[in-house]
């Protein structure tokens, strides 16, 4: 739901949009991630690499929900 807004207002601005989603619960079974914050942190090492971007140069938007 939150990325559909994201996504449709950065058409609306003529942006591109681009969303990563960290898994942290399985609602089906009842499994839940321990620590949430590390799941994110490693998605966002995932995307970035391990030495980061040059985020000078980039606009860039992290939305956390």
């Amino acid at each position: 739901m939150e990325t559909s807004a994201i996504f449709g207002l950065g058409k609306l601005l003529g942006h591109h949009c681009l969303a990563l989603n960290a898994i942290v619960a399985n609602r089906v079974v009842q499994q839940f991630s321990k620590d949430g914050k590390a799941a994110v942190e490693k998605l966002i090492v995932a995307f970035f690499g391990e030495s980061g971007r040059d985020l000078k140069q980039q606009s860039v938007i992290l939305i956390f929900v």
